[in-house]
């Protein structure tokens, strides 16, 4: 049997409610022919009288007043449904995977979560910790929806939005070591002496610091090559050398004294931070709640003063 279809039910009960085929017409603004034909339509696919006329004007019949009911239940059901789609539309949920840089990861991830389950409680966030060209890969790639990492050039297909600007800053160890040497803050030329641990070539933060050096005519003194940030803070930690990073990978380890951290006199000593999509990727509700809390919670550490040294992007500011 052909579907039913949902003018010819609108013609339908209209024609019951008003037990007239003519004020149906007027009402749905349609020939009253027109209305005469649906309900015939009807009557033919059901194989069943749907109507009588009366002197009272038009009446249902038994199996009219069953269609009748559930033809307005139905019918309610349509008219309902775009509110429906869009409130499920907009209430964020499933799964938005993110590749995030250790450093800022460490910092803005676990308060982002915290937020994120008190607010959209059907909304989780699968996180994945990389350095920034993986991350990178991972975005072109279509295996993330969304990246925190720190700017390095423009890729096709990939937008990106600034966060903030953060300074670098030298690592030693902390004030509970009482050998411990180190300075308030360090210009270029104190980098040359230092042994310092450091990722290897391609790293983003190591061909950026080389280049400032070499712009000066100087040199880093790399004395260990160590493609991991945990292992850089042990080391440094039990007085091997010292490091170079942001603010974000070592605050925890900062405020309990086991580390210190040193900004870096120079205005280029600094890295932008951004959350990044593939604009080949459908932005849903999810994608843009997860990039809505990253940014929040961004801005509440640097206005707080909780990521030292740390200054805000504009809003929707790209680079």
């Amino acid at each position: 049997m052909e579907p039913l279809d949902l003018k010819s039910l609108t013609c339908f009960v209209r024609v019951v409610e008003l037990r007239s085929f003519s004020k149906a017409a007027l009402a749905l603004r349609i020939a009253q022919p027109a209305i005469s034909r649906h309900i015939q339509k009807l009557e033919m696919q059901l194989n069943l009288k749907l109507l009588v006329r009366s002197v009272r004007g038009v009446d249902v019949t038994d199996g009219g007043q069953v269609l009748y009911e559930r033809a307005i239940a139905i019918l309610q059901e349509v008219a309902d449904l775009p509110s429906e789609v869009r409130a499920r539309e907009d209430e964020p949920r499933g799964v938005v995977l993110m590749g995030v840089s250790p450093g800022a990861g460490k910092i803005i991830v676990p308060p982002m979560i915290e937020r994120m389950r008190q607010l959209y409680p059907k909304l989780n966030v699968r996180i994945v910790e990389g350095f920034t060209g993986i991350i990178q890969q991972g975005l072109q790639e279509l295996k993330f929806d969304l990246g925190l990492l720190y700017f390095t050039e423009k890729r096709p297909s990939v937008e990106f939005e600034l966060l903030l600007h953060e300074p670098l800053f030298v690592i030693g160890q902390g004030k509970k070591e009482k050998e411990a040497a180190r300075r308030a803050v360090y210009g270029l030329k104190d980098l040359v002496n230092l042994p310092l641990i450091l990722p290897a070539r391609p790293n983003q933060s190591r061909v950026q610091m080389e280049d400032l050096m070499a712009s000066e005519n100087l040199a880093l003194n790399v004395s260990m090559e160590v493609d991991s940030i945990p292992i850089q803070k042990s080391l440094v930690q039990r007085g091997h050398g010292m490091a170079i990073l942001s603010y974000g990978a070592v605050h925890e380890e900062v405020e309990r004294g086991v580390l210190s951290a040193s900004p870096i006199r120079s205005v280029d000593a600094f890295r932008k931070l951004i959350i990044a999509r593939n604009t080949e990727r459908r932005s849903t509700v999810a994608i843009r709640t997860v990039t809505k809390l990253v940014r929040e919670i961004a801005y509440d550490l640097v206005t707080r003063g909780e990521w030292p040294g740390a200054t805000m992007g504009l809003p929707g500011e790209s680079t």
